[in-house]
């Protein structure tokens, strides 16, 4: 009965549109999207941190070039006529490059999430085929709500086929002034929306290269090398993957766009074989991006898995970190944090590295073979012999400090470089 109301709206939407069809402004894209998106009629040249603003988003990352705004949405918040998940604002030198909205999909679905709400969500489980069931009404109730809000202003869209490479997905494709809209409801995966600029739509969101010799300087002036002895990497955007276990599309996002290279958390998961609620074969996610990152003139190398000085250095001192494939002990892990916090505050050295050596075989991390997990090695200090590390669970995770002994003690032996 539900289904048939919908469709019902969907054919008075259609008859409306075919009586009149008045050129949408952006007031009524606006009290579409139920969100006060638009200004005027070029959403391309507002300043991101205004649009942020008007939507109520808040800031994820930031680096000297990039941003993004995301916000995991309440189920009280409705968009296009239907419940959001996660809402996403992507911008480069203060302008605003592209929006993302997630709708029913097999990673924030309640029914569908690790028991334990597990950032880390590798655990193998059978799925419930209740919650597929769920995933795919969900999926048809939102094509069908978003159509019924969209065709009235834009007419019928036209289909079409969006990403390069593997990254690539069948889509419908609304055009205004400059901006395209595109709706994609891959079969047991999502429904989203996206929306970027046309001439960007036209060239399947593939944006120049960066020339390998310039990236090459780039990436060794991003490492910062600190006065205590640490060498770190900069400048690597943070994206955080929300209560699911979506660890490794969520860490691979972020090394693509620290590497000039655009891509999609969710879309990563769909093409890396994620399984629903999170839990992603590694091997699988490093074939699936293997096509997109020659398209960009780079390569993925999997160098000895030993965490030692000698290997850290040679990729750290370049500006490349590393996708690193560990377990995740949830003792170790606050242990880390509060350590970190306080590494945060030391002035004296010595005295730290000391205190390092005495407990540097002490309370090792346990390897809980439910807890995988995939995060970024992003800097070394070949003094105390430690390692910074990265996870992709927000601000607060940006860099945290442990040692080689503790690093080897949880590594699951997978260690992967993505380079020109």
């Amino acid at each position: 009965m539900y289904f048939q109301k919908i469709v019902f709206i969907l054919m008075i939407a259609r008859f409306l549109m075919a009586q009149e069809n008045p050129e949408a402004t952006f007031q009524s894209l606006n009290q579409a999207l139920e969100l006060s998106l638009f200004q005027d009629e070029n959403l391309w040249d507002d300043d991101e941190r205004e649009v942020a603003k008007r939507t109520g988003w808040p800031e994820e990352s930031r680096t000297d070039t990039i941003a993004s705004y995301r916000l995991y949405a309440k189920s009280t918040v409705s968009v296009l006529g239907t419940r959001p998940y996660s809402l996403a604002l992507y911008t480069e030198r203060g302008l605003v490059q592209q929006l993302s909205f997630m709708f029913s999909n097999k990673g924030d679905l309640e029914e569908a999430k690790p028991e334990d709400g597990a950032r880390t969500g590798e655990k193998k489980r059978e799925i419930d085929p209740k919650a597929i069931r769920i995933l795919d009404a969900g999926i048809k109730r939102d094509v069908e709500l978003i159509s019924a809000r969209l065709i009235p202003l834009l007419g019928e869209p036209r289909h079409d086929s969006f990403g390069v490479g593997s990254q690539m997905e069948q889509t419908s494709r609304w055009d205004w002034k400059g901006h395209t809209i595109l709706l994609a409801a891959p079969i047991k995966e999502y429904a989203s929306i996206r929306i970027l600029p046309t001439e960007v739509a036209e060239n399947n969101g593939k944006v120049s290269k960066i020339p390998t010799d310039e990236l090459k300087l780039l990436l060794v002036s991003r490492v910062e090398r600190r006065e205590n002895g640490d060498r770190i990497v900069q400048q690597i955007p943070m994206v955080d993957q929300g209560p699911k276990g979506y660890c490794v599309p969520a860490t691979v996002e972020r090394q693509l766009r620290y590497l000039g290279i655009p891509c999609d958390l969710y879309l990563l998961a769909m093409k890396g074989g994620t399984i629903m609620g999170g839990g992603t074969s590694v091997g699988g996610m490093l074939e699936s991006i293997r096509s997109l990152c020659s398209i960009y003139g780079r390569t993925i190398q999997s160098p000895e898995a030993e965490i030692n000085t000698k290997l850290i250095s040679k990729y750290i001192d370049q500006g490349l970190p590393f996708l690193w494939t560990c377990y995740v002990d949830r003792n170790h892990d606050k242990r880390v944090s509060e350590l970190s916090k306080e590494r945060q505050g030391i002035t004296d050295w010595g005295v730290w590295k000391e205190r390092i050596e005495v407990n540097r075989k002490k309370d090792l991390p346990q390897k809980d073979m439910n807890a995988g997990h995939m995060r970024m090695i992003i800097g070394y200090n070949p003094e105390s012999k430690e390692v910074a590390i990265s996870d992709s669970w927000g601000e607060s995770f940006k860099e945290r400090w442990m040692t080689y002994e503790e690093a080897m003690a949880m590594t699951q032996g997978e260690l992967i470089v993505i380079q020109w």
